[in-house]
């Protein structure tokens, strides 16, 4: 088998592979190329290992401690609005909430 057939046949071999990940990535409800990219993403994060948040970074957390000092979640927007008042009396430069407020709360008029 001469080198020209063999480029060939890889060629056709990778080409091959991927329409098949196309055709099976189509198959979900995710599109094939979002779905590639997270996962080569994910891959990458695999390989670079875990890393160390910056000291500048705290996480205040809605944990069992807060819930026994505060009471049960959801907590009313007057708290939630007194955590990020206390936070930037703290110090904060950026506060990020990573909580869904689904629930109305009355509004006295």
């Amino acid at each position: 088998m001469g080198i020209v057939t063999m480029k060939k046949r890889t060629a056709f071999f990778i080409g091959l592979l991927i329409t098949s990940c196309f055709a099976v990535a189509s198959i979900g409800e995710m599109p094939p190329l979002p779905l590639i990219e997270n996962k080569l993403y994910d891959a990458r994060i695999r390989m670079r290992g875990s890393r160390q948040p910056p000291d500048d970074i705290v996480i205040a957390a809605i944990d069992e401690k807060s819930l026994a000092h505060i009471g049960r979640w959801p907590w009313s927007r007057n708290i939630m609005a007194q955590l990020v008042n206390d936070l930037r009396i703290a110090g904060a430069g950026i506060i990020a909430f990573d909580v869904i407020f689904a629930e109305s709360e009355p509004h006295d008029e």
